[in-house]
């Protein structure tokens, strides 16, 4: 696999590594204050007594409008890009 700085050499990053960067990352931004955190998982990267987690949700049907607003895809591939999404996720 070639890497966007061209060094067929470099290893990839382990899971691990990936997990400290995104956190050191989400952290730097977080010590700023007042911020959101909005991609799904992020603010688990976040912990202490001032961290309010907040799951705001909508029906299916306005996710999947949502969906096909945002990504141009008719209404029925949104909603099967919905389900897809959903898979795995607990209620």
């Amino acid at each position: 696999m070639r890497l966007p700085s061209g060094d067929v050499t470099r290893a990839l990053p382990s899971d691990a590594d990936l997990r400290r960067l995104i956190t050191a990352a989400v952290g730097s931004f977080a010590r700023q204050g007042s911020v959101v955190i909005v991609p799904h998982a992020a603010s688990f990267a976040l912990v202490g007594d001032d961290v309010l987690r907040v799951l705001i949700t909508a029906s299916p049907e306005t996710r999947a409008k949502r969906i096909a607003a945002d990504s141009g895809l008719d209404d029925r591939a949104a909603a099967r890009r919905l389900k897809d999404d959903d898979v795995g996720r607990p209620d």
